[in-house]
C-alpha cells in the first residue's frame, strides 16, 4: 500500500492505464459521444410516418358515392428504414410480437444522468443542449429553452470564459 503514494509509482500506473486506454480506443470524449447519440435518438431515423387513401369497405365492398366512385379515407402508417439507414447501435431490443416489430431504444435517462459527471468535458452548446433535455424530461421548460442559443450567444459564452466579452475585444 505504501508504494502506490510513491510518485514514480503513481506515475507508472498512469503511464500504463492511458497506454492501455488508446490501446482500445476508448477516452472521454467517446463515452460522452455515446452516451449523447442516446439522449439525442430520434424515432423518426429509425421509422417514416406516411399516409395514403384506402378505399372504404364495407362487408358487401367498396362504399360509393352519388356518382358510383369509391370513397377514400387517409389511413397513416409505418414503416421501417432499412438496416444501411440507421444506426443499430441505439437500439437494444427489436420483437416480434403479435401487434408488428417494437423497437426498443437504451434509456435517455440513464444516459443523461450519466452524462453529468461528465459536464466538465463537454462545450458550453452541448451542456446547454444536455441541461435543456434534462428539464424538458423532468417537465419542466426553462424560460426561454424554444430553440438553442444562437451561435453568437455561444461564442460570447466561449468569449466570455476566456475572460474576453465580444465587445470589448471590438473596441
Amino acid at each position: 500500500m505504501e508504494n502506490l503514494r510513491k510518485p514514480e509509482i503513481q506515475a507508472e500506473i498512469t503511464r500504463l492505464k492511458d497506454q492501455m486506454v488508446g490501446e482500445i480506443g476508448l477516452s472521454v470524449h467517446r463515452v460522452i459521444a455515446e452516451y449523447l447519440k442516446i439522449v439525442f435518438a430520434d424515432t423518426s431515423d429509425y421509422v417514416e410516418f406516411r399516409s395514403q387513401e384506402e378505399t372504404v369497405m364495407s362487408e358487401y365492398g367498396p362504399v360509393l358515392d352519388n356518382e358510383g366512385d369509391p370513397i377514400t379515407r387517409p389511413v397513416s402508417y409505418m414503416c421501417f428504414k432499412s438496416s444501411e439507414e440507421v444506426d443499430g447501435t441505439l437500439v437494444s431490443e427489436v420483437k416480434q410480437g403479435r401487434e408488428g416489430l417494437r423497437i426498443k431504444f437504451y434509456d435517455k435517462l440513464k444516459a443523461l444522468d450519466k452524462l453529468e459527471k461528465y459536464l466538465g468535458y463537454m462545450d458550453e452548446e452541448t451542456k446547454l443542449r444536455v441541461q435543456k433535455l434534462q428539464l424538458e424530461i423532468k417537465g419542466m421548460t426553462p424560460p426561454d429553452a424554444n430553440d438553442l442559443p444562437d451561435a453568437g450567444f455561444i461564442e460570447a459564452l466561449k468569449s466570455q470564459a476566456r475572460g474576453v466579452w465580444s465587445d470589448e475585444s471590438e473596441a
